[in-house]
């Protein structure tokens, strides 16, 4: 999405991408979703939809606006409690948007870590490695390298 890349820039173009959250395709809202986290704090006034919409009928919804909350930063509302639920989602792209938001969110997340800790758990390997990757960005303080997409 053309704005998304503009970045932190695009301020003026917040309000009509988050009108965009309410659209009745999931794909625009999902790419909304998208284009919201690549604007970084300037797209903060969306936090509060964005929290909503982890908890949506549609997974790759909920896994945009998990990762949106973690490009988005901090503000006015918290984004850890709703990500700390999206971790338990049953759904792997939403858990692991999650927990990827959580790690960029850094020692700001630090209340989510009894949730990734139980994520540490999962029989997924890479579900396993993402949330040692997210509890070590947290608890160092974001030193710790991204994880590889998965392939």
């Amino acid at each position: 999405t053309a704005l998304g890349e503009i970045g932190p820039t695009a301020r003026r173009g917040v309000p009509a991408i988050a009108k965009l959250l309410t659209d009745a395709h999931a794909s625009v809202r999902r790419q909304a979703a998208y284009a919201l986290g690549l604007m970084g704090g300037a797209a903060r006034p969306a936090l509060p939809k964005l929290m909503q919409l982890t908890e949506e009928g549609n997974a790759g919804v909920r896994a945009a606006a998990a990762g949106a909350l973690g490009g988005i930063g901090p503000g006015m509302f918290d984004p850890v409690p709703a990500l700390a639920r999206a971790v338990k989602d049953h759904d792997a792209r939403v858990r692991e948007s999650a927990m990827v938001a959580l790690g960029n969110l850094g020692p700001d997340a630090s209340a989510a870590l009894p949730d990734l800790q139980a994520a540490g758990a999962d029989e997924d390997e890479r579900m396993k490695a993402i949330a040692e990757w997210a509890i070590a960005s947290i608890t160092e303080g974001g030193a710790a390298p991204e994880p590889a997409p998965e392939q």
